[in-house]
């Protein structure tokens, strides 16, 4: 009688993995199996950003997110140097962009309604 109980359990184990693999082939269709490199490439740099912008979230260093950490703490030091208005070389463009805001914002404002005009004459 154990016999049988171990052919029966044996029969349904192989049932299972019958139909797991049929689920699986069903799972697996052409377009998916029809993967191209650019794809891939795209898959892979979507998380290598979703890993470099947990790792600045929680302020874990990654190789992911080394430039952005370097950029950022660019940015905190044109911050430091605005307000104390320390010189340095990186931030003298920032400074003047600060000490003659008038000036670009009179630019952006000229150039604004050119381009809302533009996209107006295309509708």
């Amino acid at each position: 009688m154990e016999w049988n109980a171990l052919a029966a359990l044996q029969r349904m184990a192989t049932f299972k993995e019958r139909c797991l693999y049929e689920l699986w082939m069903q799972a697996l269709r052409t377009e998916i199996l029809n993967i191209k490199p650019e794809d891939l490439r795209a898959k892979f740099l979507a998380g290598v950003a979703n890993l470099a912008t947990e790792s600045l979230q929680i302020g874990y260093p990654t190789i992911a997110s080394a430039p952005h950490s370097v950029a950022n703490g660019f940015k905190n030091l044109l911050f430091i140097a605005a307000a104390t208005k320390v010189d340095f070389r990186g931030a003298s463009t920032i400074i003047k962009f600060i000490k003659e805001l008038s000036k670009f914002v009179s630019a952006a404002a000229a150039s604004a309604p050119a381009a809302g005009a533009g996209a107006a004459g295309e509708k």
